[in-house]
Order: structure tokens, then C-alpha cells, then sequence
């Protein structure tokens, strides 16, 4: 048994091994690289690598038998024969089967004998014990060779790297454009649009969108997992990061410094925040009037007290693509947001976005509207002559009659020459070319990127002003695109799969999920590195 964790073996050999786990000393050196291990068993797995007669022949890595060697090309071929019944994951080892198959079955037979807390793995464990045995360097090997840090695990310090020592932002995301630095900050970020919750409390019905979310409500409803406690005071937090930074404010420890000034922080947040003084960066900006701002909460603040929400009509008659931005072409400018225009009717209208008063009245329901445009649109409904015989819609005039009329006889008569799709009306043709052509006239004038059609700007705008104007009525729960409410509905409140992979049968909710899951089965990788 061994006296320091009371885990027990069935040879001294193992542990003799296990022991040199506490102690973290290296002894054992290979006579062939004067690399240094813990264990007789770890220096004689390395030494294959040299001597091995079952080498790879694709990275020249060396294995103690056929078997070992068997396993080990199927990395590389992507082979995956083990297949999990319940979900059909496939995977290259048995191993790794029985490892997976307990998600499943919530079997956890590793448990710490310190805290009871158990886990379905070996290696979640020992990365576990970390916790409690503290933060000395012999507990943390992988030290970063570009600064002092050192981390529990090969897989934090390669996202330390990419976090903070690169500026490449390989990952971008499908609804917004938006880049990151890792994959796993883009799978969050995509919740935002898509409202998934996959992390699921298995002692009450509540849905979180991150497992950390998931771990505080483990601990603050149902008192499973470990507290962090502060030495100083009976402080408690959900994780060591939190427990630092509150030791550190009970010490005085400022570590940050601002390269600018002699000012000190007690995070990397608080010190960031401080630089844009020095820089005059402002991330976030209101989407109407353009102000920007160096922290999120103030422009949402400000956009409360100045805009409200854009009328779909005042985008449609304000296309900002077709404004340049000097100011002899747009003389008029508002006195509120100083926005400038080219016509004195379009200040008007668009001021009256600050007032939030709806001025004009339809005498016919007692609707108000913010513009006389909108209210002429409206009133189309009850006085228009040009009226469809199908559904009583009323429209303009006869040329506009005539466009939906089409929507019920199916009449498309006008082709693109490109690839024959055909449409309704022209201005659509127009839009579509611009598939073809690349052409994107509509550019949003905080961050510049560029759309093909005035109702996608309109739509990406709220990114910038944090509108979501589409709420669930299932929960309370809102997005700012009719999509992403589509999918929340099909993720979370809608048992329907409709979607099913010809090759295994599989059923999936929507067919993003479709086309990845069926790649799974051809191997495809469409998306190749720019760079290369």
C-alpha cells in the first residue's frame, strides 16, 4: 500500500512505480539521449524508440510488440474499428471504447481518497490530485519555454501557447465571422447563436451552455464537487483561478504591469481594460451613431438612451454602402450622434430614432409609427386599389401586384446566366449574381466587413448593438437572428430528428450536424489552410 495516498497494488514493482509519481524525482536515464524517468518502466517504453524492431514506418516511433505497432497506424489511416453502440463514435482502441462507453453508463470507479470525488478515468484523477497536493513547480512539469509558467498538463500549455504567445486566429465563426485562437473558445462562442445547453445536471432538469457553468451548479445546488477556500477568510469559490486573484487582493499582490505607466493590476482584465487609455482602442461601438466605446457595458447602456431599435425601413432607405465618408457628400448631421447624411428627409427620420416617439397615427386602426414611410407602407393594407384576388393582401401599385402575384402561380421569369436559377423579380436576380461575382456593396461602418444585401447588414448590425429581438416562447431565452431561434427550437425544446446518415442510420436534429456527422464515414476534409 502506498503511505502517502493509501493506494493499493498487487506487486512491489508497481508500487515502487507509483511512488515515484509523489515524489517526482527522475532517476532512470537512457543511455541513448540522456533523457531522464521517473520509472524502470517508463525508461524501458522510451528505449524502443531506439532499439524496437516494430517501428512506424510513417513517424519512426518505436513499440515493444506487433500489437502495440498495430494500434499505432491507425492514426495515421484514421481506421477506426471499435464502435460505440449507444451513439456510434468509432475509435482506434478497445481502450478508449471502455473509457467512452462510461459517459454513457455514468460509471466512475477512480475516486480520490481525499475528497471522495470520483471520475471516469485514471488520468482525470491524477490530474485531479494536483488540487490538493498544491501549485509547486515539481507538481506542474510542462513549463512553457517562452515564459515561467508551468502547467499540470501537455494540453494546457499548447493553449497557453496559442492563447497568449500567438496571434494567429485560425477558427472562425460560421454565424458572424467572428476568429479565435482555439477551437474550444469558438464551440462556446457558437452557443451564443445557437442557444445549444449540452451540459445536462443529473439531479435536476437544468441545461447549461458550459461545463463550468455546469460545475457551479454542481456545487452551489446540490454540494457535489470540491470548494475552494480561502486561507485568509471563510471565503469559498468554484475554482483556484477565483482564489488566487481573491488572495492576491488580500496581500496587495499587484503582478501585472502596464507597459505604459507605473500602474499595477491585480488580473489580466483589470490591466487590459487599463491600456485602452493608452491606446484609445474601443472595441465596442453603437451601430447606429457609431460612438464607441472601451467596455461593453457602457455601450449597451449607451444604446438604451440613444436608439431603441432600427426601423427595417430606415436601413432600406439609408444605405450606408452608397454613402462616402467625407462630408461635403452628407451636409446633414444629426445633433444627437453627429451621423451624417445626404438628404435632409433622411436626418429627419433618422432623428426621430433618438426621440422614440412614434408621431404618425393610421386613422384606420390607430397604429402610430416612428417615420411618415413607415406609415405609408402600413396604411397600403386598407386603401390600396391594387389588392391580390388570392390572399387580399394590399399592395402600392399594379408593378408591385403583378411581382406578388407571382409568389402564388410560381412564375420565376427572370434566369441567371450563370447557373439557370431563376426568380420571381429582378432586384433578387440582382442579389444573387453577387454570389457569383463576389460583390459585397453593403460594408457596416464599425468594423467593415462587407454583405451582399442590405437585410444581412441590417442583421449583422446587432452584433455591435446587442439586440435580440427573437425570443423563445419556451423559455427566456433570445437571439438577434430568426435562424438562430430555429435552431435553439430544434436543439432544446423539439425531440424531432429528421435528418438520417445513409451510412450508419444515425438520426440528427438539423443538417449541419448531417454533413459533419457523414464526414465521419467519407473522410472528407474540405477545409484547407490557406497558409500551406
Amino acid at each position: 500500500m502506498c503511505t502517502v495516498c493509501e493506494k493499493r497494488f498487487t506487486t512491489k514493482l508497481l508500487l515502487n512505480n507509483h511512488e515515484s509519481h509523489h515524489t517526482q524525482e527522475k532517476l532512470f536515464e537512457c543511455s541513448q539521449c540522456l533523457k531522464y524517468f521517473a520509472n524502470y518502466t517508463y525508461l524501458r517504453k522510451h528505449q524502443n524508440v531506439h532499439t524496437s524492431k516494430y517501428k512506424c514506418t510513417d513517424c519512426g516511433m518505436g513499440f515493444r510488440n506487433n500489437k502495440e505497432l498495430r494500434e499505432h497506424k491507425r492514426t495515421h489511416s484514421g481506421e477506426k474499428l471499435f464502435e460505440c453502440t449507444v451513439c456510434s463514435k468509432r475509435f482506434t482502441t478497445s481502450a478508449l471504447l471502455v473509457a467512452h462507453r462510461r459517459t454513457h453508463s455514468g460509471v466512475k470507479p477512480y475516486k480520490c481518497h481525499l475528497c471522495d470525488k470520483v471520475f471516469s478515468r485514471s488520468t482525470h484523477l491524477f490530474r485531479h490530485m494536483r488540487v490538493h497536493t498544491g501549485d509547486e513547480p515539481r507538481n506542474k512539469p510542462h513549463k512553457c519555454s517562452l515564459c515561467d509558467k508551468s502547467f499540470g498538463t501537455s494540453a494546457s500549455l499548447s493553449r497557453h501557447k496559442s492563447c497568449i504567445h500567438r496571434n494567429r486566429r485560425p477558427h472562425d465563426c460560421r454565424y458572424c465571422g467572428k476568429l479565435f485562437k482555439v477551437s474550444c473558445d469558438l464551440k462556446r462562442h457558437v452557443g451564443i447563436h445557437t442557444g445549444a445547453k449540452p451540459f445536462s445536471c443529473r439531479h435536476c432538469s437544468d441545461h447549461f451552455a458550459r461545463y463550468d457553468q455546469l460545475k457551479i451548479h454542481l456545487l452551489k445546488s446540490h454540494n457535489e464537487g470540491t470548494w475552494f477556500t480561502c486561507h485568509i477568510c471563510p471565503k469559498k469559490f468554484t475554482c483556484s483561478g477565483s482564489l488566487k486573484e481573491h488572495v492576491r487582493r488580500h496581500e496587495g499582490v499587484k503582478p501585472y504591469v502596464c507597459s505604459q505607466c507605473p500602474k499595477h493590476y491585480y488580473t489580466t482584465a483589470e490591466l487590459k481594460l487599463h491600456q485602452h487609455v493608452h491606446t484609445g482602442v474601443k472595441e465596442f461601438g453603437c451601430g447606429l451613431c457609431g460612438k464607441g466605446f472601451a467596455r461593453k457595458d457602457s455601450v449597451k447602456q449607451h444604446f438604451m438612451s440613444c436608439v431603441g431599435k432600427w426601423e427595417f425601413t430606415d436601413l432600406e432607405t439609408t444605405d450606408i454602402s452608397k454613402h462616402p465618408h467625407d462630408d461635403k457628400s452628407r451636409p446633414y448631421v444629426c445633433s444627437v450622434c453627429e451621423k451624417r447624411f445626404a438628404k435632409r428627409g433622411r436626418l429627419n427620420d433618422h432623428e426621430l430614432l433618438h426621440t422614440q416617439e412614434k408621431l404618425f397615427e393610421c386613422s384606420q386602426c390607430q397604429k402610430y409609427f416612428r417615420s411618415y414611410n413607415s406609415l405609408r407602407s402600413h396604411l397600403n393594407i386598407h386603401t390600396s386599389k391594387y389588392k391580390c384576388t388570392e390572399c387580399g393582401m394590399c399592395l402600392r401599385n399594379n408593378s408591385n401586384l403583378a411581382i406578388h402575384r407571382r409568389s402564388h402561380s410560381g412564375e420565376k421569369p427572370f434566369e441567371c446566366t450563370v447557373c439557370s436559377k431563376r426568380f420571381t423579380q429582378l432586384s433578387t436576380l440582382v442579389c444573387h449574381r453577387r454570389i457569383h461575382s463576389g460583390e459585397k456593396p453593403y460594408k457596416c461602418h464599425w468594423c467593415h466587413k462587407t454583405f451582399s444585401r442590405s437585410t444581412l447588414l441590417y442583421c449583422h448590425m446587432r452584433v455591435h448593438t446587442g439586440d435580440k429581438p427573437y425570443k423563445c416562447s419556451l423559455c427566456d431565452k433570445s437571439f438577434s437572428r430568426a435562424g438562430s431561434l430555429e435552431l435553439h427550437k430544434r436543439y432544446l425544446h423539439s425531440s424531432r430528428r429528421p435528418y438520417d446518415c445513409r451510412y450508419c442510420g444515425k438520426l440528427l436534429k438539423i443538417t449541419d450536424d448531417l454533413r459533419r456527422h457523414v464526414r465521419i464515414h467519407t473522410g472528407a476534409k474540405p477545409y484547407l489552410c490557406r497558409l500551406m
